[in-house]
């Protein structure tokens, strides 16, 4: 996420100093942290959450600069998401990625030691089967022959498992980035919206 940021504006039909005394009254009630005021062409304020979904109320930081135009006012405002929301967004998907890989990589090992030790069973077992005495009845030696294989199905199911479990962290992680590439390029929704409210 870089940090250009486009501009939204407006013009007010009122002089500067009432325009920023109306929107500094509208921030207030939006419950924005006022974090620089330069009366009566600037205010920076603060708004929303880092752990907020919608580009309304993520975490950001916006600056609107008033300026007189005859005898209204024209607001431009500037919206940046801050450090906070960009490192967590970061960790969000950085932790989980690294956590799925280690799953992944220690279910494989585990898959492919299991198939090594029940190649050496079976062959074990065969070798056994065939040395038994011949009173030992052929239901056993079947047995014996045919555990390994069921074994193998098992492990088999396990890394069917883990193949979608790590299809189904990757689908989230897309998902997460698609959410936070349309919560960049709408975050001046919160700016818009404090501008259609001003008279």
């Amino acid at each position: 996420m870089g940090t250009s940021v486009p501009q939204v504006g407006k013009i007010v039909s009122m002089d500067v100093s009432r325009a920023y005394e109306e929107l500094k009254k509208l921030l207030r009630e939006a419950k924005c942290r006022i974090v620089e005021e330069e009366p009566p062409n600037k205010i920076v304020v603060e708004h929303g959450s880092v752990l907020a979904f919608s580009p309304i109320n993520v975490e950001k930081v916006v600056a609107f600069t008033l300026t007189p135009v005859d005898s209204t006012a024209r607001i431009v405002a500037t919206t940046s998401l801050t450090s906070d929301y960009k490192n967590i967004v970061i960790l969000g998907f950085v932790i989980p990625a690294i956590f799925s890989f280690l799953i992944w990589i220690l279910g494989f090992l585990l898959v492919l030691e299991v198939n090594t030790t029940l190649d050496l069973i079976e062959r074990l077992l065969r070798d056994a089967s065939q040395s038994l005495p011949p009173y030992i009845p052929a239901s056993i030696r079947t047995q014996l022959e045919t555990t390994p294989a069921s074994l193998r199905a098992d492990i088999e199911l396990v890394n069917t498992v883990l193949n979608a479990y790590l299809f189904f962290i990757i689908i989230v992680m897309v998902v997460g980035a698609v959410l936070e590439i349309y919560t960049y390029w709408k975050r001046n929704s919160f700016a818009e919206k404090i501008l259609k409210l001003m008279p």
